[in-house]
């Protein structure tokens, strides 16, 4: 999910992830550079939050996708272009 002034992107990592605060910096350089629009800029501080079970991550999800709605930068969820799934993630 992108919004305006930051984005919500829920990820899986493995035993030998990446330092979350390196990557988190990387992909704002990376996309920033990519977009050049200075008018448009990042929060300077991230929130993570780690996933414990399927209901949590429902919760999570649910805040997400009705972010723009709360910002009433939409009437409704599913109207909001700057959003998607890359892949599935299930809970076993």
């Amino acid at each position: 999910m992108i919004m305006p002034d930051h984005i919500h992107l829920l990820a899986a990592g493995t035993e030998s992830s990446i330092d979350y605060k390196k990557w988190v910096q990387y992909w704002k350089s990376q996309f920033s550079r990519r977009h050049r629009n200075p008018d448009h800029r990042w929060q300077t501080d991230d929130w993570d939050t780690r996933m414990r079970s399927a209901d949590n991550f429902e919760d999570r999800w649910n805040y997400v996708v009705e972010n723009p709605v709360r910002k009433g930068l939409v009437a409704r969820a599913a109207d909001w272009p700057f959003q998607g799934v890359i892949f599935d993630w299930r809970w076993e």
